[in-house]
């Protein structure tokens, strides 16, 4: 990189030598390698890069990435959607209830989704995906900790050709079912949990 800019003050470092703490203090460029280009990643593909990342080595340089991915586009809310579900995996659920709230999610308690029988099923049934979408969109905004609606979710959002989202939506699908336990008490001190109807 020095060489390519001509300036010898620049520092580059693998992901795998990520630090938050140097990253902050900026400026900060991300690259990565396109047949044989150098390219500057988006916000969207450096998200997909520090996701991709976590998920397979899971180490503290990782999830700082995640971190930074997400602090770097405050307006991707699908970046503080990663986030959150990357900290509930860590099991650190505090936080990531806390970016589910700021995000506009709840954890409604209640009966389990039900997929059978459910408006967005119906909805699905009579032929209007985009309706069915919508539905399951508020039954997660509202049940955040419940798996079946995010797993309902990814699938149809997979077939819409929305592979982030769909992708998004299976990791809390798998993650929630990793930690019952936790998903149980999360909800019963959550400040908003009364039983509501859901699509």
């Amino acid at each position: 990189m020095r060489h390519a800019y001509r300036d010898s003050s620049l520092r580059a470092y693998d992901l795998d030598a990520f630090s938050l703490e140097r990253a902050r203090r900026g400026p900060v460029f991300f690259f990565g390698f396109e047949r044989d280009r150098v390219i500057e990643l988006s916000a969207a593909e450096l998200r997909r890069t520090a996701v991709s990342t976590f998920r397979r080595d899971r180490t503290p340089a990782a999830y700082q990435v995640v971190v930074y991915a997400a602090e770097s586009a405050p307006d991707d809310w699908l970046s503080r959607y990663w986030l959150a579900w990357v900290e509930w995996s860590r099991g650190d659920t505090t936080a990531a209830i806390g970016h589910l709230r700021r995000l506009g999610l709840r954890a409604l308690a209640g009966a389990p989704f039900t997929w059978q029988s459910s408006w967005s099923q119906r909805t699905l049934a009579a032929g209007d995906s985009a309706g069915a979408i919508d539905l399951l969109g508020r039954v997660v905004r509202r049940r955040a900790l419940d798996p079946e609606p995010h797993l309902r979710l990814a699938a149809l959002m997979r077939r819409s050709g929305d592979a982030d989202r769909a992708e998004a939506e299976a990791y809390a699908a798998q993650v929630l079912r990793q930690r019952p336990t936790a998903r149980a008490a999360a909800m019963r001190r959550a400040p908003d949990a009364t039983a509501a109807n859901l699509p």
